[in-house]
């Protein structure tokens, strides 16, 4: 019972006006919708905490967020709050999440995502702890790729590929990692191996077209797959606390297909759910993307589920919908196609360009 006691006490929380210097209000801030309060700690990293105003009685809004009243006192209960995490019982969610993934048990959704919760938040609010300086930056002129198999499921081709409209997002969306059914996202990796092999081309007689899109500028990328913590200048529970999260998200955006169709759904909203909830590029403005570890990559090394490479030519980048175009030339992109004959060719309504400075180039690929 004393136990309980501490706890709540260390969990204490005041009231705070719309002004107080910890939060960060908006100017249309309005009743019962769910904002975010962005506490800064140390070396870049910051406290995610969501609250919900309310109107008081005396006709001003305000909120319920922890009780940090100087740095000191913030620093102090960031301790208790990870010290306070029970690491037993966090790696048994751990695990819970991995077997799930494995498809070696069975949980519903509403269960996975008390597990995800419980392992990235560190009250019961739901706060959790981001790294601003955490980034990967693709510069100008970078290459992405994007590959599209030319033939369906039946082994027919696909007579409807033109280069000039599939160059673009795929207007169909389709439940996948980071798709949903209303929206979709711009799929892409930083070599051309794994955007190949990511959309299950492996033989080499496959008939396949592969999209070669340069970056306008310089744009920075939210990593989902390294432990935002892993440097020595942060704390060890900071450090411990980034490998639990690191270990799961990375089992979640690396898994394959089982073959379960109710199973990767869940997998996928599962994702979804991660990426709208603890990484939303609308409190991220700085990112233009995620990237993760490609699902083929993962077979391809001596993976670890906290894996810590910065290597940015080993990844999938996943674009939104209304930032790809912004960050990737569109209008000069290039389209390969491999194992293409004279009479498929014919079928698509298509030639090889002549001239190497022609812009959105259709050129002959051969697998090495």
């Amino acid at each position: 019972m004393a136990r309980k006691k501490n706890r709540k006490k260390e969990l204490r929380h005041q009231v705070r006006e719309e002004n107080s210097p910890s939060m960060e209000c908006k100017v249309d801030i309005k009743e019962g919708e769910t904002y975010f309060a962005h506490i800064p700690i140390q070396n870049g990293a910051q406290i995610i905490h969501p609250f919900k105003p309310q109107k008081f009685s005396n006709g001003t809004i305000g909120a319920i967020t922890p009780a940090y009243t100087t740095d000191e006192s913030l620093q102090l209960e960031l301790q208790k709050s990870l010290l306070r995490r029970d690491n037993s019982e966090i790696e048994i969610l751990v695990k819970k999440v991995l077997s799930f993934i494995k498809n070696e048990s069975n949980y519903t959704f509403n269960e996975l995502k008390e597990f995800i919760d419980k392992i990235i938040s560190i009250d019961e609010f739901g706060s959790y702890i981001q790294n601003n300086h955490e980034a990967l930056v693709a510069k100008k002129n970078t290459q992405f790729y994007r590959a599209i198999p030319l033939v369906d499921e039946n082994g027919k081709l696909k007579k409807d590929f033109a280069p000039d409209t599939w160059r673009f997002i795929n207007p169909n969306s389709s439940l996948q990692r980071l798709n949903t059914d209303k929206e979709s996202v711009f799929y892409t990796a930083a070599l051309d191996r794994a955007a190949i092999e990511e959309v299950g081309i492996k033989k080499q007689t496959d008939k396949f077209a592969l999209f070669i899109y340069n970056a306008k500028d310089n744009f920075k990328i939210l990593p989902i797959q390294k432990n935002p913590f892993g440097n020595e200048r942060f704390p060890k529970e900071l450090q411990d606390y980034g490998l639990q999260t690191t270990k799961v998200l990375n089992e979640i955006f690396s898994s394959k297909s089982s073959g379960d169709v109710e199973h990767d759904k869940k997998v996928y909203e599962l994702s979804n759910y991660i990426i709208e909830k603890y990484f939303p590029l609308s409190r991220n403005k700085d990112y233009k993307g995620w990237s993760y570890i490609s699902v083929e990559f993962k077979d391809a090394i001596e993976y670890e589920p906290n894996y810590q490479e910065d290597r940015f030519d080993l990844l999938c980048v996943a674009f939104p919908k209304d930032t790809y175009d912004k960050c990737l030339d569109m209008l000069n992109v290039t389209c390969v196609l491999f194992n293409c004959t004279d009479e498929d060719m014919r079928q698509l309504n298509l030639s090889y360009s002549k001239c190497e400075t022609e812009k959105n180039r259709i050129v002959k690929g051969e697998l090495k």
